[in-house]
């Protein structure tokens, strides 16, 4: 006797540009080694059995990049990609609305740009939606934080000492929601934000820090894909 299981799908996003990595190719179609960044990303939750279906939204521009990195996967997990739009937010929505026949439960929305996600950071932020309504890897803040000044007369220069770090974590990806909840709040959301815990905090959902890691870094900088290849 099968129960029935939560479906769950993976809502990669990468539509971006990449400009902050300063080369011509967007970040998500660098090469680390032999594969490249969107290849690792996708192929770590390909492999995670509690993962029913992965969608990827995919900027227009980009449809023979992608091909590239689709085409070397035959899983019957990978939807057809959907084109994101002018923000991260829009894209999600759009990403959102693509998998609406798919009857998904839960959903992971996660960074095409994170390439060393763990299985077991995967698996406990579904698991983790059994129990909250939103599951969100952060990681400790290790450095001293000091605020530095904006004004154009004295720029940066230390104005004090920032926020307490014990009380931080910096936001990771893939964050867990259910797939209904989250995809009518991008519905009729119109403003633009970093990340999608924004929409629940603003519905005081429960939103689960669990420990995140120092691997699951997301590549931004030249300097970065260097990392990547060590």
């Amino acid at each position: 006797f099968m129960f029935n299981k939560k479906k769950t799908a993976v809502l990669i996003v990468a539509a971006g540009s990449g400009l902050r990595a300063k080369s011509a190719k967007p970040k998500q179609y660098l090469s680390i080694g032999k594969k490249y960044v969107l290849e690792c990303t996708l192929e770590n939750f390909i492999n995670v059995e509690l993962v029913d279906y992965i969608a990827v939204v995919i900027n227009k521009n980009h449809n023979t990049l992608y091909t590239s990195v689709s085409s070397k996967f035959s899983s019957k997990k990978l939807l057809p990609h959907c084109f994101g739009g002018t923000s991260r937010s829009e894209s999600v929505r759009k990403g959102l609305m693509s998998i609406k026949k798919y009857e998904i439960d839960n959903v992971l929305i996660h960074d095409a740009a994170r390439p060393f996600t763990s299985r077991e950071l995967i698996e406990k932020c579904i698991k983790g939606l059994d129990e909250y309504d939103v599951v969100l890897p952060g990681v400790k803040v290790a450095d001293t934080l000091w605020e530095k000044s904006k004004t154009l007369s004295k720029p940066d220069f230390v104005t004090g000492l920032g926020p307490d770090r014990d009380n931080l974590v910096r936001a990771q990806t893939p964050q867990a929601f259910n797939y209904k909840y989250i995809l009518e709040r991008h519905k009729n959301n119109k403003e633009s934000f970093s990340d999608d815990v924004y929409l629940a905090y603003l519905d005081n959902k429960k939103i689960k820090i669990i420990e995140g890691s120092s691997k699951n870094f997301k590549i931004t900088t030249p300097e970065d894909i260097e990392l990547a290849k060590d």
